[in-house]
C-alpha cells in the first residue's frame, strides 16, 4: 500500500471515530424501534415475575419516649433517702435497643425460631396468627439448629410429618398434642385456636431457624432513629412478612428492653442489701453476747438498777457520752466498709448510702457507674477488648482513691475520739468515787448501746434500699402503639418496572451503539467530510417493502435512468455525470474518449449499478459510451443484459476471437451504450487482465467511444 494510500486510510479512521453525530444515532434507535418494543414487553415479563415471584414485606411503627428522669414532685421526697433518679442517654439508649442480645430475648419470648408457611407456586405465604398448629421442639434441642419438614393434618385426632429436609423421607403419622420423637429432634404438635376443618389435608412447610441467625435478620430489618433534633422521642419500624409479626416483634423489644433496665438499676442496690444484711447478721450476735454478760453482772453483783446509782456522777459525762457514741459508729462503719472494699473482687458493685460522709459516698457513686459502664459493655465484647481494660484501669485507680479516704475519715475519727477519751479520762477522775463495779457495768453498757445504735441504724438504711428497688420504673412510655403502612412496602411495583424498563431500553441501545461505533462504512456524505479525495456525488439506495412491518429490502441491480424521468435517482446520476465532466474536463474538442474505471474493496457495494446508470446517463446527452465487464469472476454487469449475449470478452482476451467488437452488444443498456460482456468466466481471470489485449482493446475503445466505463 502506498503513503497516500495509508494516509487517506488512516483519514477515513480518525473520520469514523470523530464524527459521530447525535442526530443520526437517534434515527437509527427510532429505525430499529422493534428491538425496543420487544424489550419492553420481554422488561414486563420480567418485572410481573419478580413481583410475584417476592415475598411482600410489610412495616410496622411504634414511638417510644425516653423520660429524662431530672426530678419531680414525687422523687424529691425519697432524696433524703438516698434515692436518687437515673439518667438516660438517648444515643446510649438507640444502641442497646439495636443490640443482639435484646433482640435475641425478643425472639426467643416470642418463639419465632419455629415459623410455619403454605407452599404456593412463586412464594410460600407465612403464617402467624391464622396458623392451625403449634410447633413446639423438645428441651434438647440446640437453640442453634435448624431443621425442617412437611406437615400435612390427616383429620382432628393426628398430623402427618415428612420430608425431614433430606435427613429421612419415611414419614410419621402422631397425634396432636404428644411428644414424639423425629429425625429432627423430640417435638409436640398441638391445635392453634385457628385450627379450622378447611386445613385437613393442606401441606405446611415448618421451620426452625437458628436463634443466632434469626436474631442477625431482625437485628437488620429494625431501625432506630430519633424523632426531630432536640427531644427524646424514638421512632421504631419493623419490616416482616408478615405485619402482626412485626407489631408483636416491636411490643415484645420494648418489653424486654424494659426489663433489662430494671434489673440494670437494681443491681447496685441487691449488692448494697448483700452488705447490710451480712453487717445485721453479725451485730445480731455480738448484741446478744453483750446483753447476756450485762445479765451476768448485775445478777452476780447484785446492781439491778446501776444508771439511778450513779446519776448523780454522770451528768457531766453525757454530751461526751452521745459525741462518742456517734463517733463510734462512724468509726465501725468506716473501718467495716474500707474491710469490704479491700476485699472485693472485680465486677462487685459497692455499696451506697451506709456511711454519712459526702467525700466517701462521691467516690463510691463514681466507682458504682463506671462499674455498671464496664459490665455492661463486657456482656456484648470480652475482657480483651480495649474499652474494657480502659475501665479497669479507672476501676482500680478509683478504688485506691475510696481507700485512701476511707482511711483518712478513720483516721480523723480517732483523733477525735482520743480527745473524746482524754476528756473522759479527765471526769472520770472526779467520779473515782464510784464503785469499780459500777464502773464495769458501765463499760458493758457503752457497749451495748453502741451496738444497739448501729443495728438499728443498718434496719433503717435496709429498708431505704429496699424502697428504692420498690421505686425502680421504667424509663419509657409507649406513644403511638404499633401501627401498619397498610400495603406492603416491598416489592416495589413501579420501582422494579421502571428499572427493567431502563435496563430493557440500554441494551438494544447499547447494542445499537456499538454495531454504529464499529461500522467503519460509509453511510453518507457527512462521514467523508475532511477526506482529501473529492466527492463527486451521492446516489440513494433502491429499496422496497410490500408491508408496512417489514423491514425495507434493497432492489437488485437494474436500469433506473430514464429519459425524462425526474425522480431522485435520476436525477443524483445527472448531477454525478455534471461533476465528473467538470473533473474530467471534457468539451467539445475532446478527440480522445475517456476511461472510468468503477472499483470498491468489497463485493456488492454498489460498482455495477453505477456503471450501467451512469453510462446511460452519459447517452442521454448523446455521448457514445462503452460499458466494459472486466468482472471476469462473477460476470454482475453482463447479468443486467436483457439478452444473452452470444460472444464473451473473455474470448478476444484469451485469443479465441481477433475482433473484440464481435463481442459487443450494440445498445445493450440503451440507445447509445453498448456493453462488452463476459458470459464465460475464465480459468485464468488475473493472466488475462494482465495480457497486450487489454491496452490494445482500450486504445481502440477510446477512438471510437467518448466515454468507456469498466
Amino acid at each position: 500500500m502506498s503513503e497516500e494510500e495509508k494516509t487517506i486510510t488512516v483519514e477515513e479512521n480518525d473520520i469514523a471515530q470523530k464524527n459521530f453525530n447525535l442526530e443520526e444515532f437517534i434515527h437509527i434507535l427510532i429505525s430499529h424501534w422493534y428491538w425496543f418494543v420487544l424489550a419492553a414487553l420481554i422488561a414486563v415479563a420480567l418485572a410481573v415475575y419478580k413481583v410475584l415471584k417476592t415475598t411482600p414485606m410489610y412495616q410496622s411503627m411504634t414511638t417510644l419516649l425516653i423520660k429524662q428522669q431530672e426530678g419531680n414532685a414525687s422523687t424529691q421526697e425519697f432524696s433524703d433517702l438516698g434515692i436518687l433518679p437515673q439518667k438516660s442517654n438517648l444515643s446510649n439508649e438507640m444502641q442497646i435497643l439495636q443490640t443482639t442480645s435484646i433482640m435475641q430475648e425478643t425472639v426467643s419470648r416470642l418463639h419465632l425460631d419455629v415459623q410455619l408457611s403454605v407452599p404456593q407456586r412463586l412464594h410460600d405465604r407465612p403464617l402467624y396468627n391464622d396458623a392451625p398448629a403449634l410447633v413446639t421442639f423438645g428441651d434438647g434441642t440446640p437453640d442453634n439448629r435448624g431443621a425442617s419438614f412437611m406437615m400435612k393434618i390427616e383429620n382432628g385426632e393426628k398430623v402427618r410429618i415428612y420430608d425431614f429436609g433430606g435427613i429421612s423421607s419415611k414419614a410419621l403419622i402422631v397425634p396432636f398434642d404428644t411428644d414424639v420423637k423425629t429425625p429432627v429432634g423430640r417435638l409436640r404438635i398441638a391445635k392453634s385456636p385457628a385450627f379450622k376443618d378447611a386445613w385437613v389435608g393442606q401441606e405446611i412447610q415448618v421451620t426452625k431457624y437458628p436463634i443466632s441467625a434469626l436474631t442477625d435478620r431482625y437485628c437488620a430489618r429494625l431501625n432506630v432513629s430519633q424523632s426531630g433534633q432536640t427531644g427524646t422521642i424514638l421512632a421504631l419500624t419493623m419490616v416482616d412478612e408478615v405485619p402482626e409479626r412485626a407489631s408483636d416483634l416491636l411490643l415484645k423489644l420494648i418489653e424486654v428492653y424494659n426489663d433489662a433496665w430494671v434489673a440494670d438499676n437494681n443491681r447496685v442496690a441487691e449488692s448494697t442489701a448483700r452488705f447490710i444484711t451480712d453487717r445485721l447478721y453479725l451485730l445480731a450476735q455480738e448484741l446478744g453476747d453483750v446483753d447476756h454478760e450485762i445479765a451476768n453482772f448485775k445478777s452476780a453483783n447484785l446492781m439491778p438498777d446501776v444508771s439511778a446509782a450513779a446519776g448523780t456522777y454522770m451528768g457531766r459525762d453525757n454530751a461526751n457520752f452521745s459525741q462518742s457514741l456517734e463517733l463510734n459508729n462512724q468509726l465501725s462503719m468506716a473501718e467495716y466498709l474500707e474491710n469490704y472494699i479491700s476485699n472485693s473482687k472485680m465486677g462487685d458493685l459497692l455499696p451506697q448510702n451506709t456511711l454519712g460522709n459526702a467525700a466517701p459516698e462521691s467516690l463510691i457513686n463514681s466507682y458504682n457507674e463506671t462499674m455498671m459502664k464496664r459490665n455492661e459493655m463486657l456482656a456484648n465484647s470480652s475482657a480483651d477488648n480495649q474499652y474494657v481494660q480502659e475501665y479497669d484501669k479507672q476501676l482500680a485507680t478509683q478504688k485506691t482513691a475510696i481507700v485512701r479516704s476511707l482511711n483518712n475519715v478513720i483516721s480523723q475519727l480517732k483523733m477525735q475520739l482520743g480527745n473524746l477519751q482524754r476528756t473522759e479520762t479527765e471526769n472520770n477522775a472526779k467520779i473515782s468515787a464510784n464503785p469499780q463495779k459500777a464502773e464495769q457495768l458501765l463499760s458493758i453498757e457503752r457497749q451495748q448501746k453502741v451496738k444497739e445504735s448501729l443495728y438499728i441504724y443498718l434496719l433503717q438504711k435496709r429498708e431505704e434500699n429496699e424502697l428504692s428497688k420498690a421505686y425502680t420504673a421504667w424509663n419509657t412510655r409507649v406513644i403511638q402503639p404499633p401501627i401498619g403502612m397498610g400495603g406492603p412496602i416491598s416489592p416495589q411495583k413501579k420501582k422494579i418496572l421502571i428499572q427493567y424498563l431502563l435496563i430493557a431500553m440500554a441494551i438494544p441501545t447499547i447494542l445499537l451503539f456499538l454495531n454504529d461505533f464499529f461500522n467503519k462504512t460509509v453511510r453518507g456524505r457527512k462521514d467523508l467530510d475532511g477526506m482529501t479525495v473529492p466527492l463527486i456525488g451521492e446516489v440513494p439506495t433502491l429499496t422496497k417493502k410490500l408491508h408496512w412491518w417489514q423491514k425495507p429490502k434493497r432492489v437488485k441491480r437494474q436500469l433506473v435512468v430514464e429519459t425524462g424521468n425526474r425522480n431522485q435517482v435520476n436525477e443524483s446520476f445527472r448531477l454525478v455525470r455534471t461533476k465528473l465532466d467538470f473533473i474530467l474536463g471534457t468539451n467539445k474538442n475532446d478527440t480522445e474518449g475517456k476511461v472510468i474505471m468503477f472499483t470498491s474493496y468489497n463485493p456488492s457495494s454498489g460498482k455495477t449499478f453505477i456503471s450501467a446508470n451512469l453510462s446511460r446517463a452519459f447517452a442521454l446527452r448523446g455521448k457514445r459510451v462503452a460499458a466494459v465487464d472486466l468482472d471476469l469472476r462473477r460476470c454482475s454487469l453482463s447479468q443486467m443484459l436483457s439478452t444473452k449475449a452470444t460472444n464473451s470478452l473473455s474470448s478476444y482476451l484469451s485469443g479465441q476471437e481477433d475482433d473484440p467488437y464481435a463481442c459487443c452488444v450494440k445498445n445493450g443498456f440503451g440507445e447509445g451504450v453498448d456493453v462488452f460482456p463476459t458470459s464465460i468466466i475464465p480459468p485464468n481471470p488475473t493472466e488475462l487482465l494482465l495480457s497486450e489485449r487489454i491496452r490494445e482493446l482500450f486504445e481502440s475503445l477510446r477512438s471510437n467511444y467518448d466515454y468507456r466505463a469498466r
